[in-house]
């Protein structure tokens, strides 16, 4: 199978993001899933306190919540942006040609070769794959942007058919993991912040 793509900036951010969620376990339940579980659940209770008693102070945790992956998200994006704006290499068409024995990767200035062996995983997003390299921390990028529906169906194949997918699972956990602590933190939140802020 012979394939060629360029990665572009948003190809980048996408690839990052979708790294990020199938890679750390504990990022996508830091930094999304929680607040928002928690901003979900203090909100209503928030809103009937305000209704009721007209306490304003009491939508300080569900503001707070919602805040925090707004801007993560903002800040982390740019942050990515800069690295592909900095790292040239990531700017250079792609060669690649893939069989039983693994993938050639050729550009304007390498020609490497990485063997199925070396690659531990896998994970696709509505618009791109990413192959992992758990032992030396790397990750090769696959825009579906480029291919033809034909080649994205035969690339997808040939990962599923050696490697393990990721992403699924870590997502399930961590929303797992967001509804428990979210059932100890929201009550927290909604009983101690408001008096605190009075002081």
């Amino acid at each position: 199978m012979h394939i060629e793509y360029q990665i572009s900036e948003s190809d980048y951010v996408a690839a990052v993001r979708l790294c990020r969620r199938a890679g750390e376990r504990t990022a996508l339940l830091r930094i999304y899933v929680l607040p928002a579980m928690c901003a979900l659940l203090t909100l209503p209770l928030a809103i009937m306190l305000f209704a009721w008693q007209g306490l304003a102070l009491e939508l300080v945790p569900a503001i707070l919540f919602l805040l925090c992956p707004l801007l993560d998200m903002l800040l982390w994006r740019n942050k990515v942006s800069l690295r592909y704006r900095d790292n040239l290499s990531l700017h250079r068409r792609n060669f690649v040609d893939i069989d039983d024995r693994g993938f050639r990767m050729r550009d304007v200035a390498t020609d490497r070769f990485t063997p199925w062996s070396e690659i531990s995983a896998y994970a696709e997003s509505r618009t791109t794959f990413i192959r992992f390299q758990d032992h030396c921390g790397q990750f090769h990028i696959t825009p579906k942007r480029e291919l033809t529906e034909l080649q994205i169906s035969e690339f997808r194949q040939m990962l599923a058919s050696r490697l393990p997918r990721r992403g699924a699972r870590q997502a399930f956990t961590a929303a797992a993991q967001a509804v428990a602590v979210a059932g100890v933190v929201v009550p927290i939140l909604w009983l101690a912040a408001p008096p605190l802020l009075r002081r």
